[in-house]
C-alpha cells in the first residue's frame, strides 16, 4: 500500500512540476505578461488552499475511501491539463489551472494520514519517503517535458500529459482497491470543524503555521518564474532549463529521508533552522550569479531543502496533535502554505514587470529570512517542534 501512495504522489508531481515547465511556452503561446502569469499561479494557489478544508474532512471521514480519494485527485489532474491544451483562452486557462490545484490538494490529506498512522514511530521518515516520491516526480517531469517541447508544441504537451493522468488515476485506484487502510474517529463535519479548531489556535500550531506561510510564498515565487526567468532572460532551451529544475529535484531527492530521520532523532528545530537559512540565501542570489555552473551549483543546493522542508514542516504539526486528526493537520498545513501565499505570484509578477524577473528571487530569499529568524526564536524551546 505504502509503496503505491509514493508512486501515486511521484505521478502527482510529475504532473505539476510539468505544469511549471509549460508555463513560459503558455506565456509565448497566449501572448500574456507576467502579471497575467502571476495572477494565474495567485488563483491555482488560492483554489488549492480553499479546497484543504474539505480534502482534510473527506481524508478522516472517509479514510476507508482513500483508493477512490487519490485515484480522482490524479485523474482530475489529468482532465484538467486536457483541457488547457485544448482551449486558447486566458480564463478557461485560468479556471482549469485553478481545479488542477484542487485535484492535487485532495491527495496529500489522505495519503499523509495513511503513511503517519500505518507508521506512527516513524512518521518523519515515512512522510519523507512520501516527498522522496514527490521529489522523483518533480525531477522526471521537466526532463520529459523539456524532451517533449523539443518535438510537439505546448498544446499537443498539455494533452500528453493529460491523458498520462487520467490513465494514472484509474490505475492507482484500483491498485489500492484492497488495501487495510487504517480509519479515523471523525464522523461528521461538525466533528471535523470542533477538532479543528483547537489546532488553530494552539499557540505551537500558530507558530507553524506562519512558517508554513513563509515558506509556501518563497516555493510558489520560485516554482513560477524560475523558468521563465531561464527561457527569458538566460535564453535556455526548454530541454536546458529543464536540467535546472531537474538537478534540483535530484538533491531533495538524495536528502529528504536523511532530513526525516535527522528531525525524528535530533528533533525539528535542528533541520528547519539550517534548512531555513540556506532558502533563504540561495533564493536571494538566484538572480545574481549569472548562467552556467555558478548557477547550477546554487540551484542543487537549493534543491536540497527546498522540498524537504514541507514534510518536516508536516511531521512538526503533526507531533502537536493525537492520532485521530491526521488527515486534518495536513490539509490545514498545506491550506496554509497556500492559502496565505497565494498572493505572492501575483505580488511577484508585479514586481518582475517593474523591476525584473531577477527581483522576485530576491522577494523570495527575504521571506525565507525572516522565516529563519522565527525558527531561531520561537521554536527551540518547543519540545515537539
Amino acid at each position: 500500500m505504502g509503496t503505491f501512495i509514493v508512486a501515486g504522489h511521484a505521478i502527482k508531481h510529475f504532473l505539476n512540476s510539468g505544469f511549471f515547465i509549460l508555463l513560459p511556452s503558455l506565456k509565448i503561446g497566449l501572448n500574456l505578461s507576467n502579471t497575467e502569469i502571476g495572477l494565474m499561479s495567485s488563483a491555482r494557489s488560492l483554489g488549492g488552499g480553499l479546497a484543504n478544508l474539505p480534502a482534510g474532512f473527506v481524508g478522516d471521514r472517509y479514510q476507508r475511501g482513500a483508493p477512490i480519494i487519490l485515484g480522482s485527485s490524479i485523474f482530475s489532474v489529468g482532465l484538467m491539463y486536457f483541457v488547457i491544451g485544448s482551449v486558447n483562452n486566458l480564463w478557461v486557462v485560468i479556471l482549469a489551472a485553478v481545479c488542477i490545484s484542487i485535484g492535487i490538494t485532495f491527495y496529500h490529506p489522505a495519503a499523509i494520514s495513511t503513511l503517519s498512522k500505518t507508521f506512527p514511530d516513524r512518521k518523519g521518515f515515512a512522510i519523507s519517503i512520501h516527498g522522496t516520491g514527490g521529489s522523483i516526480g518533480e525531477a522526471l517531469g521537466p526532463l520529459l517535458t523539456g524532451a517533449l517541447l523539443a518535438y510537439v508544441i505546448w498544446t499537443t504537451a498539455f494533452n500528453s500529459f493529460g491523458i498520462i493522468g487520467m490513465l494514472s488515476g484509474i490505475f492507482l485506484g484500483l491498485l489500492l482497491w484492497n488495501s487495510d487502510i487504517p480509519i479515523a474517529n471523525v464522523t461528521t463535519f461538525k466533528n471535523y470543524i470542533v477538532s479543528a479548531y483547537p489546532l488553530v489556535i494552539n499557540p505551537k500550531m500558530l507558530s507553524v503555521l506562519v512558517v508554513v506561510a513563509l515558506y509556501g510564498s518563497n516555493q510558489i515565487t520560485v516554482m513560477t518564474f524560475f523558468p521563465i526567468y531561464l527561457q527569458s532572460e538566460l535564453n535556455y532551451s526548454p530541454s536546458s532549463m529543464s536540467f535546472f529544475v531537474f538537478a534540483s529535484q535530484i538533491a531533495g531527492i538524495l536528502s529528504q529521508p536523511l532530513m526525516g530521520l535527522i528531525s525524528d532523532k535530533y528533533g525539528r528545530w535542528h533541520v528547519l533552522l539550517p534548512a531555513f537559512l540556506i532558502l533563504g540565501i540561495t533564493s536571494f542570489f538566484l538572480g545574481f550569479v549569472g548562467d552556467g555552473f555558478p548557477l547550477l551549483l546554487i540551484v542543487i543546493v537549493m534543491g536540497l531543502v527546498l522540498f524537504p522542508i514541507m514534510a518536516i514542516l508536516i511531521a512538526s504539526a503533526i507531533d502537536i496533535v493525537g492520532s485521530d486528526v491526521q488527515a486534518t493537520v495536513v490539509s490545514i498545513v498545506f491550506g496554509t502554505s497556500v492559502l496565505i501565499s497565494a498572493s505572492s505570484p501575483y505580488v511577484s509578477g508585479l514586481i518582475a514587470d517593474e523591476f525584473g524577473l531577477g527581483a522576485t528571487f530576491q522577494f523570495a530569499g527575504i521571506l525565507s529570512i525572516i522565516a529563519t529568524l522565527l525558527i531561531g526564536i520561537k521554536w527551540k524551546n518547543y519540545n515537539s517542534a
